[in-house]
């Protein structure tokens, strides 16, 4: 029985600038996407609330009938804030991305928009 889902886990390492995330679809077409993003501005907003800009880059791997492999360039906009002493982070981030595929075709993905809601914790 298949069922379809998706799951993400987004960390940071302390010896890198990079905030990575991999996402993971289930179900008929299996999908595993992998981020890494470097935060330019991390600033303060209004209220709890910050704002986020950076630049990163994307690999997507597509496991369905047709194997699809493809990049992109991505600039992540959010906002996030930070709870019980830094440990909760809820985020809502906006994603422009040009992608590039390489499987089954070479060729361009073009400009997409992608976009995230989740909660960060941070040991």
């Amino acid at each position: 029985y298949n069922v379809p889902g998706n799951v993400a886990v987004t960390f940071k390492v302390d010896q890198s600038p990079l905030v990575f995330a991999g996402n993971f679809q289930f179900g008929d077409n299996a999908v595993i996407r992998l981020t890494g993003d470097y935060w330019i501005s991390n600033a303060y907003l209004a209220g709890p609330f910050n704002y986020f800009i950076g630049v990163g880059f994307g690999a997507t791997v597509g496991l369905g009938d047709t194997v699809i492999l493809s990049g992109s360039v991505r600039m992540p906009v959010g906002i996030n804030a930070y709870f019980a002493k830094g440990v909760i982070e809820p985020y809502l981030q906006v994603v422009p991305l040009f992608g590039l595929q390489v499987l089954p075709t070479i060729g361009t993905n073009g400009f997409a928009v992608d976009s995230a809601v989740g909660i960060r914790f941070w040991f």
